[in-house]
């Protein structure tokens, strides 16, 4: 038999055992084949990537005999190299946060603070609201992933010591980039977070990225005594003293 045919059948049997396995999940689990934004093993009927179901199960007699293994060495089973999306290019993810010296703290609780594993209403997967773009008006509600964990206080345009360190004196820095603040309380399109922080890893203090943008940029953070100084494509270098 040619190559070529014995790869098409092979092709065949793997396509129809993925039919056959989604299609025993979808009349009890139809929920998670029909969000807004699916998984793409989800879509492309694998569910076996990532589950295990015994007879049991199948059959109805026992619904929990299914093995889920919910640790990140899940999702690194795909996520350790580059997926060529539609619309973007996903970075290796397993690869960037081994060697990278930062990991974002909910990254290292697991991804599914953050992801879930079958589909969302959000994008990204998301368990929360985030914008896509660059800029954004800030509100509580769209970034709502961010402040699952994060003090929403920490964007006021005044603080206390203690609640971020991102200040010159009381006035708030990550309130001044977020809103586009100028003193005033009026709706701006201010910088998303990501912008300036990598949710997975980063080689930079406070998951910092060391570039941005399209056409990557750099930026540039020093620490000093009582403060940073932070140097960007969109400024001067510019220091803050707590």
């Amino acid at each position: 038999m040619k190559t070529g045919v014995l790869a098409v059948l092979i092709c065949g049997l793997i396509v129809g055992e993925q039919v056959a396995f989604a299609n025993e999940c979808r009349p009890c689990h139809a929920d998670h084949f029909t969000n807004v934004v699916t998984h793409f093993p989800a879509i492309q009927g694998q569910c076996y990537r990532c589950h295990q179901a015994t007879p049991a199960h199948l059959s109805g007699e026992d619904v929990k005999a299914v093995t889920t293994d919910r640790r990140s060495e899940a999702c690194y089973a795909c996520h350790d190299k580059e997926i060529q999306t539609q619309d973007r290019l996903i970075s290796n993810i397993k690869i960037r946060i081994e060697q990278m010296p930062f990991v974002h703290g909910g990254v290292q609780a697991g991804c599914q603070d953050c992801h879930l594993p079958h589909g969302s209403r959000f994008n990204r997967l998301l368990t929360a609201s985030y914008p896509l773009s660059d800029h954004a008006v800030f509100s509580l509600e769209t970034y709502g992933i961010c402040f699952k964990c994060h003090d929403s206080a920490m964007v006021q345009p005044f603080v206390e010591p203690g609640l971020t360190g991102f200040r010159n004196g009381s006035l708030n820095l990550h309130w001044l980039h977020v809103t586009n603040g100028n003193l005033s309380t009026s709706a701006k399109m201010g910088r998303s977070c990501g912008v300036c922080h990598d949710p997975h890893a980063a080689s930079q203090p406070h998951n910092l990225r060391s570039s941005f943008g399209p056409f990557p940029m750099p930026l540039v953070y020093r620490a000093q005594p009582r403060g940073g100084e932070c140097t960007r494509a969109c400024h001067v270098p510019k220091s803050y003293t707590r």
